[in-house]
């Protein structure tokens, strides 16, 4: 079961490559309309962003975690470990930003920027 890349890899491992590429331009693009004051575009391409981030942990990332298998190399347990709690925090601090980004202008229900 090759992927469409002709690389020898399986489906799954060209989408991701594809798609972690893409967010990854679509990142640059959100950072250059940050930069040109378009903060509403900004906002939504960093939100697309982030839910198609998620949605790729969900797609690749989960069916191949099962601790079952790794069960009985402690060490393998400790270094899944490691690196899912920090990708967990920094993908739930994205979530609440996105949340509480969801109005206009931030701070406007809080009264604290009124335009």
């Amino acid at each position: 079961m090759n992927g469409f890349l002709g690389t020898g890899a399986t489906f799954r491992a060209d989408l991701n490559l594809v798609v972690q590429i893409a967010m990854g331009v679509a990142l640059l693009v959100g950072m250059r309309l940050a930069r040109k004051k378009n903060f509403r575009a900004h906002k939504y391409c960093q939100s697309a962003v982030m839910i198609l981030n998620l949605l790729m942990i969900f797609l690749i990332m989960v069916p191949f975690h099962d601790l079952a298998d790794v069960a009985a190399d402690a060490d393998l347990v400790r270094l899944e470990e490691g690196g899912v709690a920090p990708g967990d925090l920094v993908h739930q601090v994205g979530v609440d930003l996105v949340g509480n980004a969801s109005t206009d202008v931030i701070g406007l229900e809080r009264g604290e920027i009124q335009h």
